[in-house]
């Protein structure tokens, strides 16, 4: 267990690190707004799947959204959020 907390911590460095030019600081302080990025970063999620892991994810969403980082459609009473940015999504799928 040691070693996966070791390992995750390790790829959320490895993470900011490759999107320091991508995206501005304030984003990159926060280790759930990465979390939430890389939950993205391979699909589509509906915004109750996302509360469900991280509890201010409304919070991270709304600021990921006005940053352009993420997108958000609504269908009926659900809204899903995606990675607005390609590379985004690319450089954190392939960590």
């Amino acid at each position: 267990m040691v070693k996966f907390i070791g390992g995750f911590r390790m790829n959320e460095l490895k993470a900011k690190e490759k999107l320091k030019g991508l995206v501005s600081p304030e984003i990159l302080e926060d280790v759930d707004r990465l979390r939430i990025m890389r939950m993205l970063s391979l699909k589509e999620r509906c915004a109750c799947e996302i509360i469900k892991s991280f509890p201010k994810a409304l919070i991270h969403l709304n600021m990921l959204e006005k940053e352009g980082i993420v997108k958000k459609r609504e269908e009926g009473y659900l809204t899903y959020y995606s990675l607005a940015k390609e590379e985004i999504a690319n450089l954190l799928a392939n960590l």
